[in-house]
C-alpha cells in the first residue's frame, strides 16, 4: 500500500469519524438550546427538565395532546403515533449500531480489501434503510395529514 492511499484512507476514516460525532451531538446542542431559550424554564430548572418542559408545550401547541392530556384517556391516533415513535426509535438504533459495526470492521481492516468492502457495504446499505424508512415515514404522514384534511374540510365563514 502507497502512503498516499494510506493517507487518503485515514482522512476519510477521520472525516466518517466526525461526521458520527457531529450526528451524534447536534441534537443534544439542538434540544439544549431549544430548552434554555424557553420562556416557561426557570434557572432553578435541570436542563432534562426544561427538555420536558420544552417538549410538552410543542405536544400541546402541536394538538397532539390535550391541555389536560391525564384526565382524558388516550385516543387511537395517540396510540398510534406512540407506536410509530417506539418503531423509529428501535430502526435509529439499528441504525446506529450497523454504523458503528461497519466502522469498527473498516477500521479494523488492516489493508484487507474484503473486510474494507464488506465495511463500506454495510455503512452504505445502513444509510440506505435509514433513508428507504425516513422517505417511506414522511409519505405515510403526508398521505394521513391529506386525508385528515379531506375528512374535515376548513371551515368555510361567510361575511356579510
Amino acid at each position: 500500500m502507497t502512503i498516499a492511499r494510506y493517507h487518503g484512507q485515514f482522512i476519510i476514516k477521520g472525516i466518517c469519524a466526525l461526521f458520527l460525532l457531529f450526528a451524534l451531538f447536534l441534537p443534544f446542542n439542538f434540544l439544549m438550546a431549544q430548552a434554555q431559550n424557553d420562556l416557561e424554564c426557570l434557572p432553578t430548572d435541570s436542563a432534562i427538565e426544561c427538555a420536558q418542559k420544552t417538549l410538552d408545550k410543542g405536544a400541546r401547541n402541536s394538538g397532539a395532546v390535550s391541555e389536560n392530556a391525564q384526565d382524558s384517556p388516550p385516543t387511537t391516533a395517540a396510540i398510534i403515533g406512540e407506536f410509530v415513535v417506539i418503531g423509529l426509535q428501535i430502526v435509529g438504533l439499528v441504525f446506529f449500531l450497523l454504523t458503528v459495526y461497519g466502522g469498527i470492521v473498516w477500521l479494523t481492516a488492516g489493508g484487507n480489501k474484503e473486510r474494507a468492502d464488506k465495511a463500506i457495504r454495510t455503512l452504505r446499505q445502513a444509510t440506505l434503510g435509514l433513508l428507504v424508512i425516513i422517505f417511506a415515514y414522511l409519505v405515510v404522514n403526508f398521505v394521513v395529514f391529506q386525508l385528515a384534511g379531506i375528512a374535515n374540510p376548513p371551515s368555510q365563514s361567510q361575511n356579510p
